[in-house]
């Protein structure tokens, strides 16, 4: 059967309709899927999505079998069916080594709680997170059947007032339907969303029989209005499609109320799959009075090995002209094994790049801001698109991760630009008086003056509207760094009062925080008599911005509230396909919520959204008042 065994590298191929058998086999054979109730080890849910989602397969020494896929460019596995425990923990550290050895991100979906704790137990060192915007619907197939009880009054009558108004007919599916099919998405998708789904439901159609899948249309006047398709296990009934045409009230509850009573009075539950985290979804899906969820969490990979923690270090030293002590604090204190993003040729580290935690403040709506720092390709591998892959890499596990954005200081603008960084600060050098008398005092600052500085950072990002957070703990880790780098904080008073403060490395300031730039006083780092002053219109790139995830950006956006206003645009994203999106975003007095749709009125790049966002505040953003310190 072309199965893997022990040390061979992981080999996959398309999962087919034929492959029903064998798949069923493994999945008996689990005992962590006795349980299993989400969809995404279902087969038939799989084929549906098949070619939207490559899904392959592979078996592990002929006992386990592995599935993969890939969405919009970010590759996955779901949760590997192993005869053992054993086997289990083994496959997820097979799949590891494959997502490695291919310099691809480490993604397991699907995982159940159970699964979770197996890991944990064994002390693995992965993040796993939950998925809320994932967990599946459980309902109680008699309640959705009969809708019985005071709860479900509200559908009972919605339901009544369709079957009392309207002459329908419920019509199993016939391939002579799928006209009726496509005009009732084509209505519903400029009203709706998700047309991504098309392919998928009717490839689903065109297996109906093979997969064992049912589908069921309601017809007013010889016209689809809604129709639903669905499959069911011995435990459940399970609901992968549901679309309805909302001018007939009640025909959601028609739909559902009638699939459920034609399908599922065998089974005890119905699952009736996630809400996406769209809010009008989770509220339709609660509103069912469901009575439990099928969490479902995701596993990354978070630690290194030790041969490859070396190798960074070689590259680091390769790369940056840095001293010992600085080099011992990046790797002791910054450096974090979550917080790596590397790509390996033969089987050695060869370039890679550091990711440091930072927040942005955009009107005070907080954005996690991930740093990238130290990026970096071994000489012997330069110019051979190993940077390439590392970015496109960074920004699938931080997409991954749900981050809206990232941020860098670039060494040449130019080199960024193309994956779709836009510079939002500059710097250019302004000729400023040198105050010759002795009205200036400079001293270096100590821990025990981080409340004077953090009182000089806040009264000169007051008027910004745009800079990033520092706590207490910033702070400290800022005195540590330049202490490591053999430098020091020094903070200017004049006549007596703190008006500003910068960092010092041999006679070369860094960073620059003054109240008051019409001065400067009369010492060796000042000589020249010109400052780098901070705008966003002209001069050197200091800090560039990438938007990673736009639906998640602008969901957070601090729109004004006196915009309403709604918007379908493509967001051209050439170099990370996720991210390449046909939104539908809507701003009601600056609440926002955002549809996939297919058609659009606008097209923007990413970059374009950036600068509307950051630099112009082209409308609906709001006008940009940005300063931003940080480098590294």
């Amino acid at each position: 059967m072309g199965y893997n065994r022990v040390g061979d590298f992981m080999k996959f191929k398309t999962l087919k309709i034929q492959d029903h058998t064998m798949y069923e086999m493994f999945r008996q054979a689990c005992p962590l899927c006795m349980n299993y109730l989400g969809s995404e080890l279902n087969f038939q849910n799989l084929m549906t999505w098949k070619i939207a989602d490559q899904i392959e397969y592979s078996v592990i020494d002929e006992k386990t079998l592995v599935i993969k896929g890939k969405n919009k460019g970010i590759p996955y596995f779901f949760a590997p069916m192993a005869p053992t425990s054993d086997d289990f923990i083994e496959a997820i550290k097979r799949m590891e080594k494959c997502a490695v050895d291919h310099n691809v991100p480490f993604l397991v979906k699907g995982l159940s709680e159970e699964m979770v704790d197996l890991i944990r137990s064994r002390g693995l060192k992965y993040r796993m997170d939950e998925e809320r915007d994932y967990a599946e619907y459980l309902y109680s197939s008699e309640s959705i059947r009969t809708l019985s009880g005071k709860k479900y009054n509200k559908k009972r009558n919605l339901l009544n007032q369709f079957m009392k108004n309207s002459d329908y007919e419920l019509k199993a599916y016939e391939p002579i339907d799928d006209p009726l099919i496509q005009n009732l998405l084509y209505r519903w998708e400029r009203k709706k969303s998700h047309a991504f789904e098309h392919r998928a439901i009717f490839d689903a159609l065109k297996h109906l029989e093979v997969l064992n899948l049912f589908c069921d249309l309601i017809i007013i006047d010889g016209v689809a209005h809604a129709f639903s398709i669905g499959t069911k296990t011995k435990e459940m009934g399970l609901v992968l499609f549901e679309k309805a045409d909302t001018s007939y009230t009640g025909i959601y509850q028609a739909m559902n109320y009638l699939f459920a009573n034609r399908h599922f009075e065998d089974v005890a539950l119905i699952n009736r799959q996630e809400d996406l985290g769209i809010l009008e979804l989770r509220k339709a899906k609660m509103s069912y009075n469901p009575i439990g969820f099928v969490k479902k969490f995701t596993l990354m990979r978070n630690h290194l090995t030790m041969d490859e923690v070396h190798e960074l270090k070689q590259l680091y030293q390769e790369a940056f002209d840095d001293s010992e002590g600085y080099l011992n604090y990046f790797f002791n204190q910054k450096y974090r094994a979550e917080n790596v993003v590397f790509v390996k040729a033969s089987k050695m580290i060869v370039s890679a790049l550091h990711l440091v935690k930072k927040t942005l403040l955009v009107d005070e709506i907080a954005y996690p801001l991930p740093f990238v720092v130290a990026a970096a390709t071994l000489k012997s591998h330069r110019n051979q698109g190993y940077m390439n892959r590392v970015i496109k890499q960074t920004m699938t596990e931080l997409y991954n991760r749900k981050y809206p954005l990232c941020a860098l200081s670039p060494f040449e603008e130019s080199f960024y630009q193309p994956f779709g960084f836009e510079s939002v600060i500059r710097t250019n050098q302004v000729q400023v008086n040198i105050d010759d008398t002795s009205s200036f005092q400079k001293q270096v600052a100590t821990l025990e003056d981080i409340d004077r500085l953090i009182i000089l950072y806040s009264t000169y990002m007051a008027s910004k509207n745009i800079y990033i957070e520092r706590k207490i703990s910033d702070w400290e880790s800022l005195f540590h760094e330049v202490q490591a780098d053999e430098g020091s904080i020094i903070i200017l008073t004049k006549l007596g009062k703190d008006v500003g403060y910068y960092t010092l490395f041999n006679q070369t300031i860094e960073e620059l925080c003054l109240l008051d730039t019409s001065t400067v006083p009369s010492e060796p780092e000042f000589q020249s008599g010109k400052i780098d002053q901070i705008n966003q219109v002209d001069g050197e790139s200091r800090l560039m911005i990438r938007i990673i995830n736009t639906k998640r950006f602008l969901e957070h956006y601090p729109f004004s509230e006196a915009i309403t206003e709604k918007y379908r645009i493509h967001i051209k994203d050439d170099f990370f396909e996720a991210n390449d999106i046909t939104i539908e975003l809507s701003i009601n007095q600056g609440n926002v919520s955002i549809r996939d749709v297919e058609i659009f009125d606008q097209e923007l790049s990413v970059n374009e959204l950036t600068q509307w966002a950051f630099s112009i505040g082209h409308y609906p953003f709001t006008k940009p008042n940005a300063s931003i310190f940080d480098r590294y």
